[in-house]
């Protein structure tokens, strides 16, 4: 079933009964519990910064989100906007594309010269202005994804705007905001936004990403993706992709290999970085022998920022593991 029509069959079900018999399943979706949190957060009004990992597929979950929003109710409006073109851009060209974002999402339009937005005083007051006209709208939502491709000039005029927008509107302000990143930054510490961490499919999640790309395939082969695998979005949608393209999945380890193609170099590169410091090597070679193991406040946060390591579920952070087995198989062999 499409990803539009599965949220609009969920949705549908939830109205018509007080109980939804999927719903031990849909307690137990890692992923799925991140995005009914992130809906709720954003139905509040309430900013929400996420930290999505390398190989999340933050976009695809951001427009599972706003479909929901955008159907449910209440319904709130919702933008996906990626942050990515703009990476080793200029300030200018990123405070533009910041305002064009804007101005298209909500229906504005700038009332004066653009060419007033070049330096910081300009693009604050062209900004404050469009967020003053978005009082008088509909309840909106902007996604941005890929933040940490915004150089920090333009992140922190954005940050500082929308903060004093929320303290002059209060309660009439009609625009939220939702900002994901890769990694942790310091600058996107909202006053009142509440962090959450994008997790990865739960072994039943994965099973039905797979199942949503390939349909009902043969269950030994599904098995063998998701052992290797784990449930790591990117991943899972490139065997998926390349399983839709050829009509079933790849049998063996080295079917799933040939099946990510240039992830799979990407995967080995970042292997590869990681071993060249002999420390972390040795590190990422003992999570994959041993399993999860309590936190290692040096070398851990580097592992973590290069999505090679996560937090195991539930430990808050005290724990940590190889986030994926395919992961710990080329440490120990590099």
């Amino acid at each position: 079933m499409h990803r539009f029509e599965r949220r609009l069959h969920i949705l549908r079900a939830k109205r018509k009964g007080a109980f939804d018999p999927d719903q031990h399943y849909l307690e137990k979706a890692r992923r799925g519990c991140v995005a009914r949190k992130v809906r709720v957060l954003l139905r509040q009004m309430q900013p929400v910064v996420l930290i999505a990992p390398r190989w999340s597929q933050a976009h695809r979950f951001l427009d599972d989100v706003g479909v929901d929003l955008a159907v449910g109710r209440p319904s709130i409006e919702c933008r996906t906007l990626s942050m990515a073109p703009i990476h080793g851009r200029s300030v200018h060209q990123a405070r533009a594309w910041l305002i064009r974002g804007i101005t298209e999402f909500c229906g504005l339009y700038l009332t004066g010269p653009v060419s007033q937005a070049v330096d910081r005083n300009g693009f604050r007051h062209v900004m404050r202005e469009l967020l003053q006209r978005t009082t008088e709208g509909p309840r909106r939502a902007l996604l941005l994804h890929g933040v940490e491709h915004l150089c920090v000039e333009a992140r922190d005029d954005l940050v500082g705007v929308f903060l004093h927008h929320a303290r002059e509107a209060g309660d009439r302000r009609r625009l939220n905001l939702l900002l994901a990143a890769s990694v942790s930054i310091a600058a996107l510490d909202l006053p009142g936004a509440r962090r959450l961490m994008l997790s990865d499919y739960g072994e039943e999640e994965a099973l039905e990403v797979l199942t949503e790309w390939a349909g009902l395939v043969e269950p030994q082969h599904m098995w063998t993706a998701v052992d290797l695998l784990g449930g790591v979005p990117a991943l899972l949608d490139a065997v998926g992709a390349e399983a839709e393209q050829s009509g079933s999945l790849p049998s063996g380890h080295d079917g799933v290999w040939r099946a990510l193609g240039s992830l799979a170099d990407e995967v080995r590169g970042a292997i590869s970085i990681a071993v060249s410091d002999e420390r972390l090597g040795d590190r990422l070679e003992e999570l994959a022998r041993m399993g999860p193991l309590p936190r290692e406040p040096e070398l851990d946060p580097l592992l973590l920022r290069a999505g090679l390591i996560q937090e195991v579920p539930g430990s808050g952070e005290g724990r940590v593991r190889v986030r994926a087995p395919v992961f710990g198989d080329l440490a120990l062999v590099g």
